[in-house]
């Protein structure tokens, strides 16, 4: 199964009460499931529970076909999920809350159990009786969470202390009846081996019934109360090319004894596919994932056996996908999930036992970092080899553009007749792709560069300003013939100065950040903050010194006198500059530390913006915030699934876009 994710990643809930799926927040891709599912309950044939990335929960009543999300919407990892029906259920994550719902999602319930602070596990194994675990603090000075285990014998109403200290903390936790529970302690301090560990006492002892030398245990599962099944890996080499055997234990007596066989003759090197998680649907029905999680891209392979694992067959593999979870409803009905360690949802669901897979997930090969919504209906986006368009609000789409090999950057439209798309390859050649009938054609410029575009700006099909760099030299060029011919207006060769950000809102007005050394400075080496401003095309400019401020940089204007950027100060913080002037006076407003990262500031009038701030990992959450004031003060509007730019349609309705998720947003 999984590791404890309260190990390796820490995220605090910061809403309490009543909480509902995101009001005003429309997915349009990646669809039917947007979010990663790291967890699954199934209860019968028809219906599971599943939980994921963003605070999510799904509920499937058709065998996992379709998927009804029923929260969502937090900086929140679900690391473990129970339910007992269609209207009770638990989740837990990284953080100090165990929360329930007890009518099928609508609403919801944070509740603290002793000093746990970090929940990793939550199981029942009866409509009354269940178990919940995690790291608990005790003490201000305490260095690490002790690992305490309640219990709840009335159906979740409450919950008793069974162990206030297990000495360890598990990998995983597994009962499979009220008394009867297993776990995995990786690298016992005192031993530095893995130990498989067994209740029989509902966790009150625990005592360890196979202690693994030389071995290193990745899975286990117990399809019911007797049969249990691990998975273990055996080095054989740990020198320059290390090799492994892997073996799979088996018990049919509850854990007293077991007998292992390997999965094969040949020993695993580091570049092969490795048995990572291992699930049985009842005694002889289990599924083997076989996968590398070092080398990328990551790659799978499916193994079944219907002998108990005896014997095995591939079933399926794939060389880019990562799957870590599996789920059956009954011997031919299931779905492979991602788990972890994917940065996009991933279910292969097969109604016959295996022979065929269908991905359910549609859009993971879409790319919305830059997109145009024309309209409700007209939307374009990027796809694995070029530009996309959908012609019906994003439900299905189109190639227009090819150029395989690429990575484009750029779709702007002017008016609802004239676009531009631009791209570039490994070695920096620049496409400059344009379009005169709505995005129906498009035709290449035949651009030419002589340095590599940093930053490209459009005023029209045939206005563009560029600012470039290379080891030793910074320029700002503008071309009038769409990009066949480019005049220099600025160029800069100062040791490690540099152009940060370049904004134009006409022909004429624009505004350009940068680095340079400036003679007599005294702080940084002399390294001192620049803004220019230009008035007549970039003919001339006059610069402004941004003392003590690093790296200006998402330059914004929304007309002549209206902008904002933002830069570091003194190492220290994040702030962001206004100007209502055309940049004569600037006001400073602190946005945060210098280490966070903010993907995009953009404003819809002078005191209306928006703030999307994030993380560096694809998969994790984009938190959108709001001002009302002109960005004096800021709020948490929204959590959503990485994004990276806004575009406004009016001022009730935005679109988001970035990495693989497009969403639309109805302002409240």
């Amino acid at each position: 199964m999984r590791k404890n994710i309260f190990l390796t990643l820490v995220a605090v809930i910061v809403c309490y009460g009543v909480i509902f799926p995101q009001k005003g927040v429309e997915v349009i891709m990646p669809t039917p499931i947007s979010n990663v599912i790291t967890e699954i309950v199934v209860l019968d044939k028809t219906t599971a529970w599943a939980a994921g990335n963003l605070g999510t929960v799904l509920r499937t009543t058709d065998a996992g076909l379709t998927w009804q999300t029923l929260r969502s919407g937090e900086n929140l990892w679900i690391n473990s999920i129970a339910a007992i029906d269609a209207n009770r259920a638990w989740v837990t994550g990284p953080d100090e809350f165990l929360t329930s719902t007890t009518d099928g999602g609508k609403t919801w319930k944070d509740e603290k159990i002793g000093k746990i602070e970090f929940f990793s596990k939550v199981q029942f194994v009866d409509a009354q009786n269940g178990f919940v675990g995690g790291a608990a603090i005790l003490t201000e000075d305490q260095a690490e969470g002790i690992f305490q285990l309640y219990a709840t014998t009335d159906g979740g109403k409450t919950w008793k202390e069974r162990n206030a200290s297990l000495g360890f903390n598990p990998l995983e936790v597994e009962f499979t009846s009220v008394n009867t529970g297993f776990a995995i302690d990786k690298f016992e301090p005192i031993t530095g081996k893995d130990k498989f560990l067994r209740t029989t006492d509902g966790g009150k002892t625990w005592e360890a019934v196979k202690e693994m030398a030389n071995m290193f245990i990745q899975s286990m599962t117990f399809p019911d109360t007797k049969t249990g099944y691990i998975v273990v890996e055996e080095p054989l080499n740990t020198k320059e090319n290390p090799t492994s055997n892997f073996r799979l234990f088996k018990t049919v007596d509850g854990g007293n004894s077991w007998k292992s066989t390997p999965f094969q003759d040949k020993p695993f090197t580091g570049e092969d596919k490795m048995p990572q998680y291992v699930y049985f649907k009842d005694s002889e029905h289990g599924w083997l994932i076989k996968s590398n999680q070092y080398v990328s891209p990551f790659g799978i392979e499916l193994l079944k056996t219907v002998d108990g694992g005896k014997t095995w067959q591939k079933s399926f593999s794939d060389g880019e996908k990562a799957l870590q979870l599996a789920a059956f409803f009954d011997n031919n009905t299931g779905v492979f999930l991602s788990g972890f360690w994917s940065d996009s949802p991933i279910v292969f669901r097969t109604t016959d036992g295996g022979k065929t897979y269908n991905q359910l997930i549609k859009g993971n090969d879409l790319h919305f970092h830059t997109f145009q919504v024309v309209d409700p209906q007209s939307i374009f986006a990027l796809g694995e080899n070029g530009v996309v368009k959908s012609t019906d609000g994003g439900k299905n789409w189109t190639e227009v553009v090819n150029a395989k090999g690429t990575f484009f950057d750029r779709i702007q439209f002017f008016n609802k007749k004239e676009a531009v798309a631009t791209c570039f390859d490994d070695a920096g050649k620049v496409s400059i792709f344009s379009s005169t009938d709505g995005g129906t054609s498009w035709k290449d410029s035949k651009a030419e560069f002589a340095d590599f575009p940093q930053k490209l700006v459009f005023i029209d099909l045939k206005t563009a300003f560029m600012l470039t760099m290379d080891d030793k030299t910074r320029k700002v060029l503008r071309s009038d013939d769409a990009g066949k011919t480019w005049k220099e207006l600025l160029f800069d060769t100062s040791p490690s100065g540099q152009f940060s950000d370049l904004f134009f809102i006409d022909k004429n007005t624009g505004w350009m950040t940068g680095e340079a050394i400036l003679p007599g400075a005294k702080k940084n080496g002399g390294m001192v903050s620049f803004i220019k401003k230009t008035t007549d095309g970039g003919a001339s400019w006059s610069e402004t010194y941004l003392n003590d401020q690093v790296f200006p940089n998402i330059l914004n204007f929304l007309d002549q006198e209206n902008g904002w950027y933002v830069s570091t100060i003194n190492d220290t913080s994040l702030v962001l500059h206004k100007t209502s002037d055309g940049g004569k006076k600037w006001v400073s407003t602190i946005l945060g530390p210098a280490y966070e990262l903010y993907e995009n500031i953009q404003f819809q009038d002078p005191m209306n913006g928006w703030l999307i701030k994030s993380y560096a990992s694809p998969h994790s959450p984009s938190f959108i915030h709001r001002t009302k004031d002109g960005g004096k003060t800021w709020e948490l509007y929204k959590t959503v699934n990485k994004i990276e730019r806004l575009q406004f349609i009016d001022k009730n309705t935005i679109y988001g876009g970035g990495y693989s998720n497009l969403i639309k947003i109805t302002v409240e």
